[in-house]
């Protein structure tokens, strides 16, 4: 048997109590949203509440008063007529934002590959230009579509949502949950081209469902949710699979095996070279972000691997993908293992899927199951997969567990060399290109015109809720606090929050009102700082004065820039045309920017440049002490600009 660690959680009564604490404490903060004076205050507040919704597992999972609310606001504050025709064959997709790990922008990548008889752009509401990951650019481009970024107001985006999207014939949603700004766009009375909904994170609370012509379902279990909890009428819920099972379809971001002919042997000595494992010995890996990795009642991720490995008499290497190996669960594990159980945390997709690729045995994240099963069968790599509820377990036949002791007699029967019944037979499951392009299709001919759709969602408190609620209760604290520090909220309902949060024991806020507040200054402070920088720049440009003409009579003529924001983009452009050469950019979310040069984070080794020109507030001796590369000089930007005066 497994091993039991202690838990915040000593049973599940407990946590049926803390999911009702968190509906009671969202619907008390609902409950003000009609004594707000605007429509604006009444807008900030239903967005926190969704986000509050979207978080904390309450049992709730759609709302058609919150829903209700938003149309009329929308109603109220855009007026709208259409003004051109729709153009046959274009698709918008509406999304948030894109990121470079997680299913989310996988799935909206693969839809676009997949679907070849239509035209694709995609909306953000939330990103901007260079944020935009590659990959979905790619596959914009290769589809002769656009993208757009939406800025301003939650009404202002809505307004130019509605302006954009009367060029597309169907409307497809992949937005996040607490995304109100479709529903002000797409609840207007004179929409009438069809909208889509993709259900695609199941286990999550999510606006979207009134403006929904069809709801789109990854599962089976996803569509019977939808039906009775969502409360979305049978007719307008149907099952549409992720396309390709989850593994990426196109060609940034391609599997080791289709861009190389290494053999199976050959990438693994590469790898194991890069990550530390002896080739020789069996090699187990595991993918997932952290929070689908906590220990909850009955199950123990780390345990499960202590176990295994003790029981294969320590002659395998166990590596947990995208875990914090910096946490004291992962650490104490490398230490009870001898370094044979190990996170490794994040990894760019080209090195987690070669990782998979030349393992023995792919096991998927438990307590919540990530992705990786189609990478590792795609390779002819036995995986496995413990299933605590039933979502998804239709899929995986054979290599599916129902209990941990089940899991650990499976994974003894791969690695002792019994592992041709458990090579997986999911991709048939999924169908082919051509039979889910004309599932789609049969979808997208059904809806011929847009109406808002009535729902009558209902509160679940299942298995799902009872895992979902242990694994993410402190994440969603942490992220609210955040969240609550950055918005503008009226000191009533900011009030109230510290209130509700002490009364309810949420976890939300670590430090008192006041320090929040000295915090918030702080952060006012910075954002003054910037705004003084770029008033001083303008009034340069306006006496004529260049900056690099300036760096120039210095003696420099090439350049490094950190800080990768508006600040250090529109200074790469400004030295575009002159004797300067900018070398490459350094910021510490390289790996989420898109640029004109090349970004590289701090700890990188750089390129010999004359300077580094520090576009941030931080203090060029901060940035030097984490950086790899300290012997080249840096110069703060808002000096240049105070010299040059």
């Amino acid at each position: 048997m497994i091993e039991i660690e202690e838990m915040k959680y000593k049973n599940l009564s407990e946590v049926k109590e803390r999911i009702n604490k968190n509906y009671e404490f969202i619907q008390q903060l609902e409950s003000l949203i009609k004594d707000q004076a605007t429509d604006m205050e009444k807008l900030m507040l239903i967005t926190l509440v969704g986000y509050l919704y979207s978080l904390y597992i309450t049992g709730q999972y759609a709302s058609a008063k919150l829903e209700k609310e938003l149309i009329a606001i929308g109603n109220r504050n855009i007026k709208f007529l259409p003004s051109r025709d729709a153009k046959k064959g274009r698709i918008l997709i509406v999304m948030t934002v894109s990121a470079n790990v997680g299913g989310h922008s996988v799935l909206v990548n693969n839809w676009i590959r997949w679907d070849n008889r239509h035209q694709y752009s995609v909306v953000f509401t939330e990103q901007e230009h260079n944020k935009v990951v590659e990959f979905i650019r790619e596959s914009v481009d290769v589809s002769n579509g656009k993208i757009y970024c939406l800025e301003g107001d939650a009404i202002l985006k809505a307004k130019r949502l509605l302006d954009i999207s009367q060029n597309f014939e169907k409307i497809l949603l992949f937005t996040n949950m607490h995304d109100t700004v479709p529903i002000l766009a797409y609840g207007n009375r004179n929409w009438k081209i069809p909208v889509f909904f993709c259900n695609h994170a199941d286990f999550r609370f999510s606006f979207g469902f009134s403006v929904a012509d069809k709801v789109l379902n990854l599962a089976p279990y996803d569509k019977d949710k939808t039906e009775r909890y969502r409360g979305v009428a049978e007719g307008k819920s149907v099952l549409v699979r992720f396309p390709n099972g989850g593994q990426i379809v196109g060609n940034v971001e391609k599997s080791g095996s289709e861009k190389n002919q290494k053999s199976k042997e050959e990438k693994k000595h590469i790898l194991a070279e890069k990550f530390g494992f002896a080739e020789h010995e069996k090699l187990i890996v595991s993918a997932g972000a952290e929070f689908k990795y906590k220990n909850i009642v009955g199950f123990q991720f780390d345990m499960f691997v202590k176990t295994l490995l003790k029981k294969f008499n320590g002659k395998a290497t166990f590596l947990i993908i995208g875990a914090d190996k910096e946490s004291d669960k992962w650490k104490r594990l490398y230490e009870q293992t001898n370094g044979k159980g190990r996170a490794i945390g994040i990894l760019p997709r080209k090195y987690m899927d070669e990782l998979i690729e030349v393992a023995d045995l792919y096991i998927l994240s438990f307590p919540m199951i990530g992705a990786g099963a189609m990478v590792a069968e795609k390779a002819k790599v036995p995986y496995l997969a413990l299933f605590i509820t039933e979502r998804g377990m239709d899929l995986y036949g054979h290599n599916a567990a129902r209990t941990v002791d089940e899991l650990l007699e499976k994974s003894l029967d791969v690695l002792n060399g019994q592992s041709d019944c458990y090579l997986g037979q999911m991709a048939k499951s999924f169908g082919s290109k051509e039979e889910w392009s004309s599932k789609w299709e049969k979808v997208l001919e059904d809806v011929k015109e847009h109406h808002i759709t009535e729902i009558c969602p209902k509160r679940l408190i299942e298995t799902q809720e009872y895992v979902n609620c242990q694994l993410m209760q402190e994440t969603a604290s942490d992220n609210i606090e955040t969240y609550i520090n950055s918005v503008q909220i009226n000191g009533k309902v900011r009030k109230k929050i510290y209130e509700l949060d002490q009364k309810y024991e949420m976890g939300i806020f670590k430090k008192d009102i006041y320090e929040n507040y000295n915090e918030k200054m702080a952060l006012s402070d910075k954002h003054l700082k910037l705004y003084l920088t770029a008033i001083k720049w303008i009034q340069l440009k306006q006496k004529g004065k260049s900056i690099g003409s300036y760096l120039y009579k210095k003696g420099y003529r090439t350049v490094a820039i950190y800080g990768m924001s508006y600040m250090g983009e529109s200074l790469v452009t400004e030295l575009a045309g002159s004797q300067i050469e900018v070398r490459y950019g350094i910021d510490r979310n390289a790996q989420g920017l898109h640029s004109a040069v090349k970004v590289y984070q701090p700890e990188d080794a750089l390129e010999q440049v004359d300077i580094i020109l520090n576009t941030t507030n931080i203090e060029n001796w901060k940035i030097l002490e984490n950086m790899k590369e300290q012997s080249i000089p840096m110069l703060r930007f808002d000096e240049i600009l105070g010299d040059m005066e």
